[in-house]
């Protein structure tokens, strides 16, 4: 047997027993799948744990099994999604509106807009729902009817909102409403039914990066995400918009475009970028994509959290799901992940990257081995209680790519002590 063939073995043992990271991965598109379209725009999973897709070609759900399709809106574009305390879906596309009822199997469409407006997001309260759309800014429809909150041209004007392109609108649990434009966020006065904006200030590191609000997320603490096209804001629960933390590229973050934030069951904050998604544990950021990763592209839109601990991911490549035992690890695990396809190819830029769990403070010492234990790659780091990573770029201790073959990585840090395999396919 040719030393590609025992590798691939290899493979297939691993995956049965689930070692390699691509079993942390589920990965739909038009090509696996009855998925309508690759480019995935929004996510949502519904009080009954189906998940939800607006895609370019219509709406579609994952009933946990297989994907079904709405062929009465396949020439629709889906931008967003909401769902209502009593399961209700509602469906922004490129022109209108659309509701579901009950399980979702049967769609009826209320048409609230004649008007070629795209509706790029939706939120929902008791006695209203909320729509941000681009064009013809913000509307507020009750019972049928629609209010609509636009851009005053007059050059004095502070009240109104400050641009009628609008990509986020979202109601906080104390009854805020806040709406991302193209300039500012802007925050709704109830009682005076205005809007007060707040921008980027020229020199300040303490406002928001940019003017364009591309996503507005609140987190189960009460603080408020801000995505924009020049890195990501923080506003602690009963802070102040002056007063913002920043993320940027230089602090973890895969990219400065952030598209969607949301937060999954355990508490960490993930956001979708042009460039992978990132995580972020309330310490660090981690960023996955498709050279690290089993995600299928870095052209990421959308993400929603799964009840089971998992994400998912909307890219113009499908729908890929991140598995819950990636997340965390256990005390003295170890867990390797390599390229999209369950191993490690260099010569696509993959990369191996290596993460583990210590107990306390210390020094970390990664090594990897050849099959017949000769030494090719080492690191060392200091480390701090809880998941840590060091990533291999596949190079040996002279700077060469290795070859393909089984490495063994062996990691000591406080309170681990565990060895994984790497397996490379070039």
């Amino acid at each position: 047997m040719n030393s590609k063939l025992k590798i691939l073995s290899f493979l297939v043992f691993f995956a049965a027993t689930g070692i390699l990271h691509g079993t942390a991965w589920e990965n739909y598109n038009t090509s696996n799948s009855r998925l309508p379209d690759n480019t995935v725009n929004f996510l949502l999973e519904d009080l009954s744990g189906i998940i939800w897709a607006g895609t370019n070609s219509g709406i579609s759900l994952y009933n946990g099994v297989t994907w079904e399709n709405y062929d009465k809106y396949s020439s629709s574009t889906v931008f967003s999604i909401a769902v209502d305390r009593a399961n209700k879906k509602w469906f922004g596309l490129h022109d209108r509106i659309i509701s579901s009822f009950g399980d979702g199997i049967i769609i009826s469409s209320y048409v609230f807009l004649t008007q070629d407006i795209p509706i790029r997001d939706i939120a929902i309260e008791e006695d209203y729902i909320w729509l941000a759309s681009v064009g013809k800014g913000v509307y507020r429809i009750e019972n049928g009817t629609h209010t609509a909150f636009q851009e005053d041209p007059h050059p004095d004007d502070t009240i109104s909102l400050p641009e009628n392109n609008v990509f986020a609108i979202t109601i906080t649990d104390s009854g805020e409403v806040w709406a991302g434009t193209e300039k500012g966020a802007s925050r709704f006065n109830r009682d005076a039914e205005t809007w007060t904006t707040y921008r980027r200030e020229e020199g300040s590191q303490t406002t928001l990066p940019a003017n364009r609000i591309n996503s507005i997320f609140e987190d189960s603490s009460g603080n408020l995400w801000f995505g924009t096209t020049s890195g990501l804001s923080l506003k602690e629960s009963g802070g102040s918009m002056d007063n913002l933390k920043n993320y940027y590229v230089e602090d973890g973050l895969p990219s400065n475009t952030i598209r969607a934030i949301t937060q999954d069951t355990r508490g960490s904050i993930w956001v979708a970028t042009s460039s992978g998604v990132g995580k972020y544990d309330g310490i660090s950021w981690i960023e996955f994509n498709a050279q690290n990763s089993g995600l299928a592209s870095n052209n990421v839109f959308a993400l929603t959290p799964s009840r089971d601990g998992g994400v998912w991911f909307g890219t113009d490549r499908g729908v890929g799901k991140f598995l819950r035992k990636d997340i965390s690890l256990n005390r003295k695990q170890v867990l390797v992940q390599g390229g999209a396809e369950g191993f490690v190819n260099p010569d696509v830029g993959d990369q191996a990257r290596i993460f583990f769990n210590a107990e306390h403070p210390g020094k970390a010492e990664i090594r990897i081995f050849t099959s017949r234990g000769m030494l090719i790659w080492e690191t060392s780091k200091d480390t701090s209680p809880g998941m840590d990573y060091v990533t291999w770029d596949c190079r040996n201790l002279s700077g060469n790519f290795v070859s393909s073959g089984v490495y063994t990585v062996h990691i000591k840090a406080p309170g681990v002590d565990s060895k994984r395999q790497i397996p490379v396919i070039r």
